[in-house]
C-alpha cells in the first residue's frame, strides 16, 4: 500500500535529482563538454535548438 507521505517524499527526491542533473549539465555545457553530455543525456531537439540560438547570437556579434 502506497501512503501519501511516501509519494511526496518520492516526488521530492525525483525533483531534487532532476534539478541537480540540469544544473550539472548547464555547468558542463559552458565548459566545451557539450558533445560528451549530449551522448549521455539525449535532450529533445527543440530544447537544444532554442539553446543553440540563444548561445550563438551574442557570440557571433562579439569580436571573439
Amino acid at each position: 500500500m502506497i501512503t501519501a507521505t511516501s509519494v511526496i517524499i518520492g516526488w521530492y527526491v525525483f525533483l531534487w535529482i532532476a534539478a541537480i542533473t540540469v544544473f550539472i549539465v548547464t555547468l558542463r555545457a559552458g565548459h566545451r563538454e557539450e558533445s560528451r553530455m549530449r551522448g549521455i543525456i539525449p535532450w529533445p531537439s527543440a530544447f537544444e535548438r532554442r539553446h543553440r540560438k540563444g548561445r550563438s547570437r551574442p557570440s557571433s556579434r562579439s569580436p571573439r
